[in-house]
């Protein structure tokens, strides 16, 4: 993996709106030889309109060590995360659904996603899939 972390953060100190950083090591990616698909990771996301499993790019940012990714959202947790208790058949119904819609609309925008599992589905605060 070379996405180092999220991190979360208030998008002003007036507002409760909580913001995601998708931070990238830029050592890490390189060593990885995984430049290539990080660039190609922030072009797709902004090439997607947001919709309620994207999160809208608001910018991207380097300094010497990392590079992120600011995204419109609070990212709250994994979904493999929620999956170590056993869930209710309507939550179960549920995130099964959310996982269905959002490849389909990946596939309407001629994205192919081939690397569906728990551990990098993301669900928001509001526990929707992001």
């Amino acid at each position: 993996m070379y996405t180092d972390e999220m991190l979360m953060y208030k998008s002003d100190w007036l507002s409760e709106k909580l913001l995601s950083l998708k931070r990238f090591s830029k050592q890490k990616v390189k060593s990885l030889g995984k430049e290539a698909q990080v660039l190609k990771e922030k072009k797709l996301m902004k090439s997607l309109s947001p919709s309620a499993s994207v999160p809208q790019v608001l910018c991207t940012c380097a300094d010497q060590v990392y590079a992120g990714i600011l995204l419109n959202t609070c990212l709250a947790c994994p979904l493999a995360s929620i999956l170590r208790t056993p869930l209710s058949e309507p939550s179960a119904r549920f995130l099964a659904a959310s996982v269905v819609t959002t490849l389909e609309n990946l596939h309407k925008n001629g994205v192919l996603y081939r690397g569906v599992s728990p551990d990098v589905l993301m669900l928001d605060q509001t526990g929707y899939l992001q």
